[in-house]
């Protein structure tokens, strides 16, 4: 059956963070892209497991899950009803093994009020230095340039995990995903204190838009400032 006409709309991936778990040396962050492939009648979604060490930021990337939809033009000859699914990924991870595996507990994201274990702070750029601040006066702080650099190069990791997949235009994945921390914000500000003997961990969510749009929602992690700066302890 022929497809409805419409021209080809421009390749779009968006990436989204969201808090898994925290263990006592890491946070657990899951990764889901969601890339439109160039066309209006199919997508691919992906959902990647990010380990971060609490202590440095250093990060390991896993796949998790691959999905496509595409339009089912037989059922539907609009192309608005799609057909989802999975594609078999050999190396992909279970979350929660690995975060059974090294103590770990699952964290509820962004939820409001923060669910236990999370306390609520702000964010602010001060003369080009991400300052959070927390109700106890306790702080993190990074360049704003370091922190827009560690996400370009976690989004050139990311790439690498997903590797190039079958789409209409010529382009790939490392490219969809090469300069994208432009207009970018803190969003929000949160710290880990999972009461698992390890200092609490700051975390930040870094936006920045397309089109109006959050095209990139990434989370950071930050180093808790030293209680000797002046601030109250844990």
């Amino acid at each position: 059956m022929a497809h409805p006409a419409a021209a080809t709309p421009p390749d779009m991936l968006t990436v989204r963070d969201v808090l898994f778990g925290s263990t006592p040396n890491q946070v657990m962050v899951l990764r889901t892209t969601q890339d439109n492939l160039g066309q209006y009648y199919a997508e691919q979604r992906d959902t990647i497991l990010i380990v971060i060490d609490r202590a440095t930021g250093r990060e390991q990337q896993y796949p998790v899950y691959r999905m496509r939809s595409e339009a089912d033009f037989d059922i539907d000859p609009m192309g608005d009803r799609r057909i989802a699914r999975a594609v078999p990924l050999a190396n992909a991870v279970d979350p929660f093994a690995l975060l059974t595996a090294a103590g770990g507990m699952p964290l509820i994201g962004d939820g409001d009020p923060p669910a236990e274990g999370w306390n609520t702070g702000t964010a602010a750029d001060v003369d080009g230095v991400m300052v959070l601040t927390f109700a106890d006066g306790r702080t993190a702080r990074a360049p704003m340039a370091a922190i827009l650099q560690q996400m370009d190069a976690t989004l050139q990791t990311t790439a690498g995990v997903l590797g190039d997949y079958s789409r209409i235009a010529p382009i790939g994945t490392a490219d969809l995903l090469s300069g994208r921390t432009h207009a970018c914000r803190p969003i929000s500000a949160r710290r880990i204190d999972d009461r698992s003997g390890t200092a609490a961990t700051a975390i930040l969510r870094v936006d920045c838009e397309e089109d109006g749009d959050a095209g990139i929602s990434l989370l950071t992690v930050l180093t808790m400032d030293s209680a000797a700066d002046g601030s109250a302890a844990d």
